[in-house]
């Protein structure tokens, strides 16, 4: 193998634990956002704080948070 080359074998341990923090890291990220609507015009963001005003409407409204939406089958 020349220097720069890439092995064909297993990723090593050491390799797989840091592929693992990354893993969480982007989970525990993912987790902290919320999808939130505007009661007043329902305009949608995905945010980890709601903004004081909409963006859109530029009230003070109440955030709605949304369920997430049910599985959807994949596209053949």
């Amino acid at each position: 193998m020349q220097t720069g080359e890439l092995s064909a074998g297993a990723p090593s341990p050491m390799a797989m634990r840091r592929l693992a923090a990354v893993d969480d890291q982007i989970r525990s990220l993912a987790a902290q956002r919320v999808d939130l609507n505007c009661s007043r015009c329902g305009y949608g963001i995905v945010s980890r704080e709601p903004p004081e005003r909409c963006p859109m409407c530029g009230t003070t409204p109440v955030w709605v948070e949304q369920s997430q939406p049910p599985s959807q089958p994949a596209a053949l």
